[in-house]
Protein backbone atom coordinates (compact mmCIF):
# COMPACT_ATOMS: atom_id res chain seq x y z
CA UNK A 1 0.00 0.00 0.00
CA UNK A 2 1.54 3.33 -0.93
CA UNK A 3 1.59 5.83 1.87
CA UNK A 4 -0.44 8.62 0.32
CA UNK A 5 -3.11 5.89 0.33
CA UNK A 6 -2.56 4.59 3.58
CA UNK A 7 -3.10 7.87 5.36
CA UNK A 8 -5.74 8.92 3.20
CA UNK A 9 -7.24 5.57 4.56
CA UNK A 10 -6.10 6.20 8.32
CA UNK A 11 -7.87 9.90 8.08
CA UNK A 12 -11.03 8.14 6.80
CA UNK A 13 -11.23 5.86 9.54
CA UNK A 14 -10.23 8.33 12.23
CA UNK A 15 -13.79 10.34 11.36
CA UNK A 16 -15.51 7.21 11.06
CA UNK A 17 -14.67 6.19 14.44
CA UNK A 18 -14.85 9.59 15.71
CA UNK A 19 -18.56 10.28 13.85
CA UNK A 20 -19.74 6.37 14.52
CA UNK A 21 -22.12 7.12 17.20
CA UNK A 22 -22.55 10.92 17.18
CA UNK A 23 -23.22 12.73 13.31
CA UNK A 24 -24.97 10.44 10.42
CA UNK A 25 -23.88 13.21 8.18
CA UNK A 26 -20.23 12.99 8.72
CA UNK A 27 -20.28 9.84 9.09
CA UNK A 28 -21.93 9.01 5.96
CA UNK A 29 -19.70 11.40 4.29
CA UNK A 30 -16.42 9.51 5.75
CA UNK A 31 -18.31 6.27 4.03
CA UNK A 32 -18.47 7.95 0.59
CA UNK A 33 -14.89 9.38 0.93
CA UNK A 34 -14.00 5.71 1.37
CA UNK A 35 -15.92 4.33 -1.69
CA UNK A 36 -14.24 6.82 -3.17
CA UNK A 37 -11.02 5.75 -2.57
CA UNK A 38 -11.23 2.29 -2.52
CA UNK A 39 -12.58 2.79 -6.31
CA UNK A 40 -9.25 4.63 -7.46
CA UNK A 41 -7.52 1.76 -6.06
CA UNK A 42 -10.42 -0.80 -8.50
CA UNK A 43 -11.31 -2.40 -5.16
CA UNK A 44 -14.52 -2.20 -5.79
CA UNK A 45 -16.30 -4.38 -3.38
CA UNK A 46 -14.88 -2.91 -0.93
CA UNK A 47 -16.41 0.05 -2.25
CA UNK A 48 -19.45 -0.75 -2.45
CA UNK A 49 -19.85 -1.61 0.93
CA UNK A 50 -18.46 1.81 1.79
CA UNK A 51 -21.60 3.55 -0.64
CA UNK A 52 -24.26 1.34 -0.15
CA UNK A 53 -24.43 2.32 3.52
CA UNK A 54 -23.30 5.78 2.44
CA UNK A 55 -26.44 6.75 0.36
CA UNK A 56 -28.91 4.85 2.24
CA UNK A 57 -27.55 7.75 5.71
CA UNK A 58 -27.49 10.67 3.36
CA UNK A 59 -31.41 9.60 1.98
CA UNK A 60 -32.30 9.62 5.49
CA UNK A 61 -30.89 12.65 6.81
CA UNK A 62 -32.61 14.14 3.42
CA UNK A 63 -29.22 15.40 1.85
CA UNK A 64 -30.44 14.67 -1.52
CA UNK A 65 -27.00 15.91 -3.52
CA UNK A 66 -24.86 14.22 -1.07
CA UNK A 67 -26.94 10.99 -1.47
CA UNK A 68 -26.88 11.58 -4.75
CA UNK A 69 -23.15 11.57 -5.47
CA UNK A 70 -22.76 8.02 -3.19
CA UNK A 71 -25.84 6.21 -5.03
CA UNK A 72 -23.69 7.57 -8.62
CA UNK A 73 -20.35 5.91 -6.79
CA UNK A 74 -22.35 2.75 -5.89
CA UNK A 75 -23.76 2.62 -9.44
CA UNK A 76 -20.48 3.34 -11.27
CA UNK A 77 -18.91 0.46 -8.85
CA UNK A 78 -21.92 -1.91 -10.36
CA UNK A 79 -20.81 -1.26 -12.86
CA UNK A 80 -17.37 -1.98 -12.89
CA UNK A 81 -18.51 -5.11 -11.18
CA UNK A 82 -20.58 -6.52 -14.61
CA UNK A 83 -24.11 -7.02 -12.65
CA UNK A 84 -26.57 -7.19 -15.02
CA UNK A 85 -27.22 -3.52 -16.77
CA UNK A 86 -30.84 -3.20 -15.06
CA UNK A 87 -29.75 -3.10 -11.83
CA UNK A 88 -27.10 -0.11 -12.53
CA UNK A 89 -30.08 1.58 -14.19
CA UNK A 90 -32.17 1.12 -11.41
CA UNK A 91 -29.38 2.46 -8.99
CA UNK A 92 -28.11 5.76 -11.45
CA UNK A 93 -32.29 5.89 -11.78
CA UNK A 94 -32.33 6.14 -8.09
CA UNK A 95 -29.22 9.24 -7.65
CA UNK A 96 -31.25 11.20 -10.62
CA UNK A 97 -34.63 11.10 -8.53
CA UNK A 98 -32.44 12.40 -5.04
CA UNK A 99 -30.76 15.43 -7.07
CA UNK A 100 -32.86 16.05 -10.57
CA UNK A 101 -35.02 19.22 -8.97
CA UNK A 102 -31.78 20.61 -7.68
CA UNK A 103 -29.52 23.34 -8.84
CA UNK A 104 -27.63 22.18 -11.85
CA UNK A 105 -24.01 20.23 -10.20
CA UNK A 106 -21.44 18.03 -11.97
CA UNK A 107 -23.56 14.94 -10.57
CA UNK A 108 -26.06 15.74 -12.79
CA UNK A 109 -24.01 15.29 -15.92
CA UNK A 110 -22.37 12.26 -14.27
CA UNK A 111 -25.66 10.14 -13.67
CA UNK A 112 -26.82 11.51 -17.39
CA UNK A 113 -23.75 10.34 -18.99
CA UNK A 114 -23.59 7.00 -17.05
CA UNK A 115 -26.69 6.12 -17.64
CA UNK A 116 -26.14 6.54 -21.59
CA UNK A 117 -23.29 4.21 -21.31
CA UNK A 118 -25.66 1.16 -20.28
CA UNK A 119 -28.34 2.54 -22.54
CA UNK A 120 -26.16 2.16 -25.27
CA UNK A 121 -24.49 -1.06 -24.02
CA UNK A 122 -27.98 -2.43 -24.31
CA UNK A 123 -28.49 -1.22 -27.84
CA UNK A 124 -31.06 1.30 -26.50
CA UNK A 125 -29.66 3.68 -28.43
CA UNK A 126 -32.56 6.66 -28.87
CA UNK A 127 -32.62 6.59 -24.85
CA UNK A 128 -28.37 6.46 -25.21
CA UNK A 129 -28.29 9.45 -27.18
CA UNK A 130 -30.84 11.64 -25.23
CA UNK A 131 -28.85 10.97 -22.28
CA UNK A 132 -25.13 11.58 -23.46
CA UNK A 133 -26.80 15.17 -24.91
CA UNK A 134 -28.24 16.02 -21.85
CA UNK A 135 -25.17 14.91 -19.97
CA UNK A 136 -22.80 17.16 -22.32
CA UNK A 137 -25.09 19.69 -22.12
CA UNK A 138 -25.27 19.95 -18.09
CA UNK A 139 -21.26 19.29 -18.31
CA UNK A 140 -20.68 22.62 -20.01
CA UNK A 141 -23.21 24.37 -18.05
CA UNK A 142 -20.94 23.85 -14.76
CA UNK A 143 -17.70 23.92 -16.74
CA UNK A 144 -16.49 20.45 -16.56
CA UNK A 145 -13.74 19.86 -19.26
CA UNK A 146 -12.60 16.18 -18.81
CA UNK A 147 -16.86 15.27 -18.24
CA UNK A 148 -16.95 17.24 -21.71
CA UNK A 149 -14.43 15.61 -23.34
CA UNK A 150 -15.83 12.37 -22.05
CA UNK A 151 -19.39 13.14 -23.14
CA UNK A 152 -17.81 14.15 -26.81
CA UNK A 153 -16.18 10.78 -27.47
CA UNK A 154 -19.05 8.71 -25.86
CA UNK A 155 -21.52 10.45 -28.29
CA UNK A 156 -18.38 9.58 -31.09
CA UNK A 157 -18.85 6.17 -29.72
CA UNK A 158 -23.07 6.05 -30.24
CA UNK A 159 -22.37 7.02 -33.80
CA UNK A 160 -20.07 4.44 -34.49
CA UNK A 161 -23.15 2.49 -33.35
CA UNK A 162 -25.44 3.97 -35.94
CA UNK A 163 -22.76 3.93 -39.06
CA UNK A 164 -22.94 7.80 -38.75
CA UNK A 165 -19.53 7.72 -39.68
CA UNK A 166 -19.28 11.93 -40.47
CA UNK A 167 -20.89 12.48 -37.38
CA UNK A 168 -18.84 10.34 -35.09
CA UNK A 169 -15.91 11.92 -36.72
CA UNK A 170 -16.99 15.22 -35.73
CA UNK A 171 -17.63 14.22 -32.19
CA UNK A 172 -14.00 12.89 -31.71
CA UNK A 173 -12.65 15.63 -33.05
CA UNK A 174 -14.19 17.89 -30.95
CA UNK A 175 -13.46 15.33 -28.16
CA UNK A 176 -9.68 15.22 -28.65
CA UNK A 177 -9.74 19.46 -29.05
CA UNK A 178 -10.97 19.08 -25.17
CA UNK A 179 -9.10 16.82 -24.00
CA UNK A 180 -5.92 19.26 -25.43
CA UNK A 181 -7.52 22.12 -23.43
CA UNK A 182 -6.46 19.97 -20.14
CA UNK A 183 -2.82 20.77 -20.94
CA UNK A 184 0.11 18.90 -21.39
CA UNK A 185 0.85 17.22 -18.23
CA UNK A 186 -2.64 15.97 -18.26
CA UNK A 187 -2.91 12.06 -17.67
CA UNK A 188 -6.42 12.40 -19.48
CA UNK A 189 -5.40 14.14 -22.30
CA UNK A 190 -1.88 11.82 -22.68
CA UNK A 191 -3.66 8.87 -22.65
CA UNK A 192 -7.36 9.99 -24.56
CA UNK A 193 -6.40 12.69 -26.80
CA UNK A 194 -4.31 9.95 -28.89
CA UNK A 195 -7.12 7.48 -28.86
CA UNK A 196 -9.76 10.22 -29.99
CA UNK A 197 -6.96 11.02 -33.59
CA UNK A 198 -6.33 7.18 -33.60
CA UNK A 199 -10.20 6.42 -34.24
CA UNK A 200 -10.71 9.97 -36.58
CA UNK A 201 -8.08 7.71 -39.20
CA UNK A 202 -9.88 4.52 -38.77
CA UNK A 203 -12.96 6.17 -39.73
CA UNK A 204 -11.51 7.90 -42.62
CA UNK A 205 -10.35 3.57 -43.19
CA UNK A 206 -13.53 2.95 -43.09
CA UNK A 207 -15.20 5.10 -45.42
CA UNK A 208 -12.47 4.83 -47.98
CA UNK A 209 -12.75 1.07 -47.41
CA UNK A 210 -16.62 0.17 -46.24
CA UNK A 211 -16.48 -3.45 -46.52
CA UNK A 212 -13.34 -3.00 -44.59
CA UNK A 213 -13.64 -4.67 -40.36
CA UNK A 214 -12.28 -1.69 -38.59
CA UNK A 215 -11.67 -1.88 -34.71
CA UNK A 216 -11.94 1.31 -33.44
CA UNK A 217 -10.27 2.43 -29.58
CA UNK A 218 -12.74 2.81 -26.72
CA UNK A 219 -14.01 5.70 -24.57
CA UNK A 220 -12.49 6.34 -21.12
CA UNK A 221 -14.49 4.97 -18.21
CA UNK A 222 -15.62 1.89 -20.53
CA UNK A 223 -15.30 -1.01 -17.92
CA UNK A 224 -13.81 -2.70 -21.30
CA UNK A 225 -10.61 0.11 -22.28
CA UNK A 226 -7.99 -2.23 -21.75
CA UNK A 227 -9.36 -4.82 -23.82
CA UNK A 228 -10.30 -5.80 -27.21
CA UNK A 229 -11.15 -3.38 -30.07
CA UNK A 230 -14.55 -2.40 -29.96
CA UNK A 231 -16.02 -3.20 -33.57
CA UNK A 232 -19.04 -1.72 -34.74
CA UNK A 233 -22.21 -3.61 -35.94
CA UNK A 234 -22.28 -3.72 -40.16
CA UNK A 235 -26.36 -2.94 -40.25
CA UNK A 236 -27.42 -0.07 -38.23
CA UNK A 237 -29.99 2.72 -38.03
CA UNK A 238 -29.79 6.05 -37.22
CA UNK A 239 -30.87 7.00 -33.39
Amino acid sequence: MDENRAERENSVNEVLLRTQNSDPYWHARALHALGRLYGQHCEHDQALRAFVPAADILLLQGCNRDAASALFGKARTLDWLCVPDEQVLDVAHEAWEAVKHLEPSPIYGDILLLSGWVLLRMGRLVDAFHCFEKGLSSQQYVGAVLNVADALSWLGHLYLHTGAYPDAYSAFEAAAKKYADLGDESPDRQAYEPRCKENMERIKSKQENPDQRIGFYRARNDRDVYHDLFYPPEVTSHP
